[in-house]
């Protein structure tokens, strides 16, 4: 059924009715005789009939109550004004058809509820039908209080439950929570909210269990719970946070975890107290891991270091940190002061034992193998930590700072970056720091022994879905193969690639992505020739 579409209205007109019509005009123009006239007039007006008596269905009412709530929100009041009453008409029409399904008919008493409430929130801009913001006292007014509140009780338990799935660009089944002018709007089935009705608020029926499916999904909500929404919308829905916050405040804002408070806590001190109160947290890291034993400590340019190396290891440290730091930044023009704020915390332990002290007491988890430092991105905490491997292990300690610098620098530098690329970064930044080192030696040789590669098995590695130790061997390859100078932008620009992961997967279903990863095949199938030579 083809639509025209005028302004916000989308005016239909059946196929048939439209042929007929043509066939109408051409034979008057034409002269043609009565019995061709007369069966294209009834089957015109058959056609318009049947369009009369069919209701609008429900994706005309959602896509309709979407153009007034887009209008509003780019406050175009005159465009949403239109909207509004465009949605009241096709919400009339659906409930005076006599063959409507009750789902339906509840869906278009919803959307008169929704165009009821806009029309009230918004009445002076949509009177006047311009762009202006409402007055001071007005945004400012606070609503009574209730006995549940929107920011002290509601948001909380939104924030907890159900913002992970109703969130974002795209949010499960159209329904956003991030605000609360969002969380008024509804979803696509229907109104969630409904002020002062909580047996028609969709919301509410869905954490009775009364609607599928249940939620929150897989556990329920506790009676307790679901009666504060039940008490809040009985209420009005009311948002009582003015003047502090906006009905567009989003929850997070509204609710800050612990972690967010204590950012906004480090954002708020000077760089000599962020300092001290490093200081303190790295501290009791190191009792936690050897307990009773004062650290070595030293200080570089961008590092601060707590070890039980030997004072002259410790510098060595530091100062190979420094040009792993130097390295990273010339292959991705990224500089560490946008990375971190003062001096990166590394602690620097003497054996494997204690890097998985550290790891077990501090992190609450076990480190694989293969792994000679890492990074963690704590608030309370950001750094970096390595041991020293011992003389029969056969790795030089550079690997280790290598390993523990290239993942600190790129989960600062891209956000998102996978593991593998991490290491595989690690990998190629260890290569040129210890040339010849037998660890990289024994790594490259693996490396090649995972050759050759297709162009599916190259899918497979920038997806993420290739085993990690493979994964690591196969995008070092690629890296030596890409950045072969002091820097490269055909290697940032992979990195970026690979972090934007709506980017890649749009890129590898477009026309050139069969062809991107036959390069790039051929790319590591050559580094590893080299690397066997």
């Amino acid at each position: 059924m083809p639509k025209v579409r005028c302004g916000v209205v989308a005016l239909r007109k059946p196929l048939p009715g439209l042929v007929a019509g043509v066939i109408m005009r051409l034979a008057t123009m034409l002269r043609v005789t009565a019995p061709l006239i007369v069966p294209c007039a009834l089957l015109y007006f058959c056609s318009a009939s049947a369009l009369a008596d069919k209701p609008p269905s429900a994706a005309e009412l959602q896509r309709a109550q979407r153009q007034a709530a887009h209008a509003l929100q780019k406050r175009q009041y005159t465009v949403a004004a239109e909207a509004l009453n465009h949605l009241e008409k096709l919400a009339r029409d659906v409930l005076a058809a006599e063959k409507v399904s009750p789902v339906l008919k509840r869906r278009a008493r919803a959307a008169l509820s929704y165009v009821e409430r806009m029309r009230e929130r918004y009445a002076m801009q949509l009177g006047a039908g311009a762009g202006t913001a409402p007055s001071t006292e007005a945004s400012e007014a606070k609503p009574p209080r209730g006995t549940v509140s929107f920011v002290r009780d509601i948001a909380p338990l939104l924030q907890r439950n159900c913002v992970r799935c109703h969130s974002g660009n795209r949010p499960r089944s159209g329904f956003s929570v991030e605000t609360y002018n969002r969380l008024l709007q509804g979803g696509d089935r229907g109104d969630d909210i409904v002020p002062g009705k909580p047996e028609e608020s969709l919301l509410v029926l869905l954490l009775q269990g009364k609607e599928e499916p249940r939620m929150p999904p897989n556990r329920a909500l506790r009676p307790d719970l679901v009666k504060l929404f039940e008490t809040w919308i009985k209420e009005g829905a009311r948002f009582d946070g003015a003047p502090n916050y906006s009905p567009d405040t989003t929850l997070t804002e509204l609710v800050p975890s612990e972690e967010e408070r204590l950012r906004r806590k480090l954002a708020g001190l000077s760089a000599a107290e962020l300092a001290d109160y490093y200081d303190r947290v790295a501290r009791r890291y190191w009792q936690m891991t050897v307990p009773g034993q004062e650290p070595v400590v030293a200080e570089s340019a961008h590092f601060r270091a707590y070890g039980n190396v030997p004072p002259g290891t410790l510098r060595q440290v530091l100062k190979q940190a420094e040009g792993a730091l130097r390295a990273l930044q010339a292959w991705f023009r990224r500089k560490s002061a946008e990375l971190w704020r003062g001096k990166l915390t590394v602690f620097v332990y003497n054996s494997r034992y204690y890097y998985l002290e550290h790891t077990r007491m501090v992190e609450r988890r076990e480190m694989p193998g293969l792994v000679y430092g890492h990074f963690r991105p704590a608030v309370e905490l950001p750094y970096a930590a390595l041991y020293v491997p011992s003389e029969t292990e056969q790795v030089d300690a550079v690997v280790a700072v290598a390993q523990a610098i290239a993942d600190a620098y790129m989960m600062r530098a891209f956000e998102g970056c996978p593991a593998w690329l991490r290491g595989a970064v690690a990998l190629k930044l260890a290569a040129r720091l210890a040339r010849g080192s037998h660890y990289v030696l024994s790594l490259q040789s693996l490396a090649a022994e995972e050759l050759p590669v297709s162009p599916q098995d190259v899918r497979t590695l920038l997806t993420g879905g290739m085993e990690y130790l493979r994964a690591r061997l196969v995008g070092y390859l690629l890296l030596e193969a890409l950045g072969r100078g002091r820097s490269s932008r055909e290697l940032r620009s992979l990195v970026e690639l690979v972090t934007q992961q709506d980017r890649l997967r749009r890129m590898l279903e477009g026309r050139s992505g069969e062809a991107l990863l036959a390069r790039f095949a051929a790319a590591i199938n050559a580094a590893a020739a080299n690397t066997r030579r």
